[in-house]
């Protein structure tokens, strides 16, 4: 039995960490304001580019009920957007990778949430509205890279 573990277990150790460690990911957002209108940016457009990104790298999407049955981490894309003129916005960008979990407060001797912060990027952009999402996509791309290569280092 101890033969046919070790051909396993060195298969294992070459795979990338990924495909060792394949934990589901459920993708959250708030919803669209008028500002983030006005300029032109769409949850819509960068949650599917962070869940293209993730498959891309063999990350199976997770559901809410996922999450909130611990069975998921949550990758939360926030954007803030700031119209300037007619032609020009301003917009923040956040990525978090996250969960929450209920700790013991030593202060307090109770149990509380916590969050848990695997990854934490964020980024203000200033482009002109009709190319801001693009940037904001392609931000949301990389950071959803770097945070996959955080939480599975």
């Amino acid at each position: 039995m101890k033969i046919g573990l070790l051909p396993l277990a060195a298969m294992l150790t070459a795979m990338p960490v990924q495909a060792q460690m394949t934990t589901s990911i459920y993708v959250s957002s708030e919803k669209e304001d008028q500002d983030m209108r006005k300029c032109g940016i769409s949850y819509d457009a960068l949650t599917a580019a962070v869940k293209g990104t993730l498959r891309y790298n063999r990350i199976p999407i997770a559901t809410e009920q996922d999450y909130f049955g611990d069975r998921a981490n949550n990758l939360y894309v926030n954007v803030t957007a700031f119209p300037i003129d007619e032609t020009n916005c301003a917009a923040a960008l956040a990525i978090k990778l996250e969960n929450h979990t209920k700790v013991m407060d030593p202060v307090a001797g109770q149990e509380r949430w916590a969050d848990i912060v695997y990854c934490d990027k964020t980024q203000l952009l200033n482009w002109n509205r009709y190319k801001i999402e693009d940037e904001l996509i392609g931000s949301a791309k990389q950071f959803t890279e770097q945070c996959l290569a955080d939480y599975y280092k």
